[in-house]
């Protein structure tokens, strides 16, 4: 299965997705999908270069004058190579931001890679601050010591750690300085404390030294002023050199700490910039779609390798540009919906993004948006419901629209001798629906943008749902503002029991009986939508919009 709202095009005022074409009839009273069968028109103009587009450009733009909210909702362009001109234009430009593309991912691949070595030895630089007791500030990197704390438990605390990070530099030093005193070749060197205690000349050396925690401690500690005078002697050099080693050991890991973390932030900053840059060079490129990229129909890889125009000695350049127009309607006043019956309907909660669309429209895996976008979710939504309401796209309080799908595809032939036509489709596909589906279409629209981003954000190597600063809140926000009133609880006119009594009496012979529609819109599609709304659209919305193609294609003089 696949999103059952994602084909809405029609042939000859037939809908040619047969799945929407089924379900749209067991929505009633949930949604509104009607298809009036008399407002479809195909209009086929044939000009001059630049003639069709100069029929497009006028009407996109008119259809805001009448107050329209137009999206582009997809675009697909296929140029043969013969075609030189318009092909240096567009696949040659797709070609270049190939190229540049994969110049600059290696470039940030190779920044990646010496960010990762730089951010290696930071770590090793700042386990070392840790054992010097040190701390850094995460702004500048400026190295210094962790303060005394006044409180006792943490004081003890404080205590410890230093003495744990004393033992380690002394540890360092034994491994990989003093190991090496009088070294001639490889192993412990005959003057450090290893080699003496490892050939028992001095066998507790090293357990000696690392209680020292000064000179004074030779004399005083009640277990070191009685070794032999000559370990003493020889722990009280290497006392020394311990204490000239960490004066210049110390002074040399915070400066180069504080080196390499501004290395790091310069890298981490370079490898943001790099990928950043990259972003307007991947939506130009995924923005040139290319016909035989696209599966299927509708200007894919199908049509376009069996059309009657295409051909590969003839320069042939074909575009096609799907537009969504739409626009709140009122019935006329003979039929009108009762203001009063309407806000009633959202106070109870008839609002665009009702459980029914969440579960069947939007949530459902196998025919909602989901199927189609599958890593959205209801924060997602709740989300796109305060940006929809900002862009002023949909009004809560008209529950129908008149919704046009408007499918411009043009052809472009240059011939051998140097003239050149072009011929232009305009398919008109006019819609009433109800603000539900007028709301998982525009949700369709931001989610394609959304797309884009994703990938984008997955090319270049960022998290391809990267979260926004304050987005949880402002999704919570969302959700508290966009809550469904609660009904409050009112004592039934009618008893529980007389209410049950008719269905329990045809159910008894297996008759169905109701009483109430389901869903707050519109259900009697012959009596109230045909009459009230399909006849007066037709006048009002399908034909001015046809007739202005018309008059500009010279078709109405």
């Amino acid at each position: 299965m696949v999103y059952i709202l994602k084909d809405i095009s029609r042939y000859e005022g037939r809908l040619n997705n047969k799945e929407l074409d089924k379900a749209k009839d067991a929505w009633a009273g949930h949604a509104l999908f009607g298809v009036p069968e008399n407002q479809w028109t195909l209009i086929n103009v044939t000009g001059p270069i630049g003639s069709t587009a100069s029929i497009y450009y006028p009407l996109v733009f008119q259809l805001r004058k009448w107050m329209y909210n137009v999206q582009m909702s997809n675009e697909w362009i296929e140029v043969s190579p013969v075609h030189q001109q318009y092909y240096q234009l567009t696949h040659k430009q797709k070609e270049d931001l190939e190229t540049r593309i994969k110049s600059a991912l290696a470039s940030v691949a190779q920044s990646v890679s010496d960010l990762e070595l730089l951010e290696h030895d930071l770590r090793k630089y700042k386990e070392f601050l840790d054992y010097l007791h040190c701390t850094h500030s995460e702004k500048t990197g400026d190295v210094f010591e962790k303060p005394e704390p006044d409180n006792k438990k943490e004081k003890e605390e404080w205590k410890k750690e230093k003495r744990s990070g004393e033992h380690e530099m002394k540890a360092l030093f034994i491994d990989q300085v003093d190991f090496h005193a009088g070294s001639a070749g490889q192993g412990a060197g005959r003057l450090s404390m290893s080699f003496m205690q490892q050939q028992n000349i001095m066998p507790s050396i090293v357990q000696d030294f690392f209680e020292m925690e000064g000179l004074d401690d030779l004399e005083k500690s009640s277990r070191l002023k009685n070794i032999p005078t000559v370990e003493k002697n020889m722990l009280k050099t290497k006392w020394i050199a311990y204490q000239e080693w960490r004066r210049l050991f110390d002074n040399e890991i915070k400066k180069r700490f504080k080196n390499i973390f501004r290395l790091v932030e310069s890298r981490r900053s370079s490898v943001v910039h790099y990928r950043e840059w990259l972003r307007p060079y991947i939506a130009r490129h995924r923005i040139l779609e290319e016909g035989f990229q696209v599966s299927g129909g509708g200007g894919g890889r199908g049509t376009t390798l069996t059309s009657f125009v295409h051909s590969s000695g003839q320069a042939v350049a074909s575009n096609g540009i799907i537009i969504w127009a739409w626009r709140e309607y009122l019935a006329p006043e003979l039929y009108r919906t009762p203001g009063e019956m309407t806000a009633k309907a959202r106070l109870e909660g008839a609002v665009p993004w009702d459980d029914w669309t969440m579960k069947n429209l939007i949530m459902n895996k196998d025919t909602g948006l989901k199927a189609e976008h599958t890593w959205i979710d209801e924060d997602w939504v709740y989300k796109k419901i305060k940006q929809i309401d900002e862009h002023r796209w949909l009004d809560e309080n008209r529950p129908y629209y008149s919704f046009f799908d408007i499918d411009y595809r043009r052809t472009n032939i240059k011939f051998a001798s140097g003239a050149e036509i072009e011929d232009a489709d305009f398919t008109v596909n006019h819609f009433i629906l109800s603000q539900n589906i007028v709301f998982v279409k525009l949700l369709e629209v931001l989610a394609k943008q959304d797309e884009l981003e994703r990938y984008i954000n997955e090319l270049i190597g960022f998290p391809a749902t990267g979260e926004v600063k304050d987005e949880k809140k402002a999704i919570e926000e969302a959700k508290e503002a966009m809550k469904k009133p609660k009904e409050k609880e009112k004592k039934p006119l009618i008893p529980a029991s007389v209410k049950e009594a008719p269905q329990k009496f045809f159910s008894f012979f297996d008759m169905g009986l109701k009483f109430a529609k389901a869903g707050p819109y519109e259900r009697d599609l012959n009596d109230r939508i045909t009459k009230s709304y399909m006849k007066a659209m037709a006048v009002d919305r399908f034909l001015p919009l046809t007739g202005f193609i018309k008059e500009k294609a010279g078709f109405v003089q």
